[in-house]
């Protein structure tokens, strides 16, 4: 497999010398790995959402806004993990874009509502049957076996960084849909313009 122009074996190890030599046995570590294999993935994922009118960010904001019916402005950030005024940003974006709108609660005119608009179902049911299509290839690839030799891989790792609190070791989340540029799919890029 290539990675970054350097070829690693089967074992995980470089074949061509990386500069992790013996402090890892000649072998890649397992983070770099995780990172290099999730950031070609997502680019991937983000270019099969991008043809079906959306990226990433705005497939995870769709879908919390799916899975909350018509939350506030404030449910929708905590539920996606931005700030509001991060948010605030992003929806007026895909309002200008007739993907969704905005209204006041009628209980207390002081908080805004979301929903999509018909054209903003459509786009998300486009980007889920996408979604639902990059899915299953990469669980073709991987074959049965595969997936569940990855998904118990990856919870064994999770819990090898999580604390008792469930924090991953290493202080806040760090990335997020706040971030990212239009190549890796955040909602700050100019997809949603």
């Amino acid at each position: 497999m290539d990675h970054g122009g350097q070829r690693a074996d089967h074992g995980g190890r470089r074949a061509d010398g990386d500069g992790w030599g013996a402090d890892h046995g000649g072998r890649r570590p397992i983070g770099l790995a995780l990172w290099e294999t999730a950031r070609l993935v997502l680019r991937a994922f983000n270019r099969t959402l991008t043809e079906h009118g959306g990226n990433r960010a705005v497939w995870f904001l769709f879908r919390a806004l799916d899975q909350a019916g018509q939350p506030t402005q404030r449910e929708l950030a905590q539920a996606i993990g931005i700030t509001e005024a991060t948010l605030t940003h992003h929806l007026s974006s895909l309002e200008r874009r007739g993907l969704i709108s905005r209204y006041r609660d009628a209980q207390d005119r002081r908080v805004q509502r979301i929903q999509f608009t018909d054209e903003g179902r459509a786009v998300f049911a486009a980007m889920r049957t996408a979604a639902v299509s990059f899915d299953e290839r990469l669980r073709a690839a991987l074959g049965p076996e595969g997936v569940d030799a990855l998904m118990t891989a990856l919870s064994t790792l999770t819990a090898a960084v999580t604390t008792p609190g469930g924090r991953a070791d290493g202080g806040p989340d760090e990335g997020g849909l706040a971030e990212g540029d239009a190549e890796e799919g955040g909602l700050g890029d100019g997809g949603l313009e």
